[in-house]
C-alpha cells in the first residue's frame, strides 16, 4: 500500500467514526487494521431463486462447422448457405466443381456439400479429385446433392469416397442429420454412410412442406425475387432444351433440364420437376420423340407452377393443389 493509499483509508475509517492502525516488524512486514462501530442488521429471510424455466423459449442447437458448399445453380446454392448459416455454420461457396477442388486444397473444412451433377466437372469427379489429393480437406466428409432417388445411384456416389447423399428438394432435418453425423466426423472415422431420401409429393403442384421451410429462411422480398428469377430461368432453359432436342444434342438437353429440376425441387415444384426429370432420363437413353413429349408437358405445367408459387409467396394465401 502506498502513502497515498494509507492517507485515503484513514479518512474514510475517521468519517466512519472507527480507528485505522499498523503493526510493522523491520524484515517480515506490515499488518493494516481497522475497527468500525458497526450495528448489527435485523434478520433478512432469504428467499431461494425461483427456477428457471426454458420450456417457453428452448434453446436452439447450434452447429458451428466450418463448410464448402459446391453447387453451381445460384438459388440452391443461395438457400443451402441460409440453411446453414442458421444452425450456425461459416460457409465458403463455390460454383463449380473445379472451383469447389481447388478451394478443398487451400482449406480444411469440417464438411463438405457436393452437388453431383455440374457441368465440366461433376460431383464424383470433384470428389474423387479431392480423395486423391494431398490438399486440406482430403479427409473431411463430402455429402453428395442429388436429384435422383436411385439407389443404385447412391451406392455409385458413396463407391466415389462420398460419406452421405441428401436427395432434392433439402430437408432442415435431413441437414441437420447430416452436420450432426459427418460435421467432424472424416471418411476413416468409422461412422456409416447414409441416403436421405425426398419426400415428393408429386400430387401437388408445390409441396407445401418444403416450400414452408424455404419461407422460414428468406424474406418475402427475396423470396418474390428468387421466384421471379426461376420464372425466367424456366423460359430460357426450357428453350435451350428445344433447341438442343432438335439438333438431337442430348447431352446438353439433359444437362439443362437436370440443372432447372434441382432448382424447381428448391421451390417445391414437385410436378415439374418431375416433368424435367422426365426429359433428363429420355435424353439419357437418346429418345428425342418421347423427350420432345415431355419438353410440350413442361411447358403447359410452368404457368401453373409459377401461380402457385406467386400465390404462396403472398401473405395470407395458403394452398396451392
Amino acid at each position: 500500500m502506498t502513502g497515498l493509499g494509507l492517507s485515503i483509508t484513514r479518512r474514510i475509517v475517521e468519517a466512519m467514526s472507527g480507528t485505522f492502525g499498523v503493526v510493522s516488524t523491520p524484515g517480515a512486514g506490515s499488518r493494516f487494521w481497522i475497527r468500525l462501530p458497526l450495528r448489527r442488521s435485523p434478520e433478512v429471510k432469504v428467499l431461494p431463486p425461483e427456477p428457471l424455466s426454458l420450456s417457453a423459449a428452448p434453446l436452439k442447437t447450434l452447429r458451428p462447422c466450418i463448410v464448402l458448399v459446391v453447387e453451381d445453380n445460384d438459388v440452391n446454392r443461395f438457400v443451402i448457405k441460409k440453411m446453414l448459416q442458421s444452425q450456425g455454420c461459416s460457409v465458403t461457396e463455390a460454383s463449380d466443381g473445379r472451383q469447389g477442388v481447388s478451394l478443398a486444397a487451400g482449406r480444411c473444412f469440417d464438411l463438405i456439400f457436393m452437388d453431383i451433377s455440374m457441368p465440366g466437372m461433376d460431383g464424383l469427379q470433384a470428389c474423387e479429385a479431392i480423395r486423391a489429393g494431398t490438399g486440406a480437406s482430403r479427409e473431411s466428409a463430402i455429402v453428395g446433392l442429388t436429384a435422383h432417388a436411385l439407389p443404385e445411384e447412391h451406392r455409385r456416389y458413396l463407391a466415389a469416397g462420398m460419406n452421405a447423399c441428401l436427395v432434392k428438394p433439402l430437408r432442415r432435418a435431413d441437414l441437420e442429420r447430416a452436420l450432426d453425423i459427418h460435421g467432424k466426423a472424416s471418411p476413416r472415422s468409422g461412422v456409416a454412410p447414409f441416403v436421405a431420401s425426398a419426400n415428393d409429393n408429386r400430387g401437388s403442384i408445390v409441396d407445401r412442406e418444403t416450400f414452408d421451410e424455404l419461407s422460414e429462411i428468406l424474406t418475402a422480398p427475396v423470396m418474390q425475387t428468387k421466384i421471379s428469377k426461376f420464372g425466367t430461368d424456366l423460359e430460357t432453359g426450357l428453350d435451350d432444351v428445344d433447341t438442343a432436342l432438335r439438333r438431337h444434342d442430348h447431352h446438353a438437353a439433359g444437362e439443362r433440364a437436370h440443372a432447372l429440376s434441382g432448382a424447381a425441387a428448391f421451390f417445391g415444384a414437385t410436378r415439374l420437376r418431375s416433368l424435367l426429370l422426365e426429359i433428363e432420363r429420355h435424353c439419357r437413353d437418346g429418345s428425342t420423340v418421347e423427350a420432345l413429349d415431355a419438353h410440350a408437358r413442361t411447358v403447359v405445367q410452368v404457368p401453373l407452377t409459377m401461380d402457385a408459387l406467386n400465390t404462396l409467396s403472398t401473405p395470407g394465401e395458403r394452398s396451392a393443389d
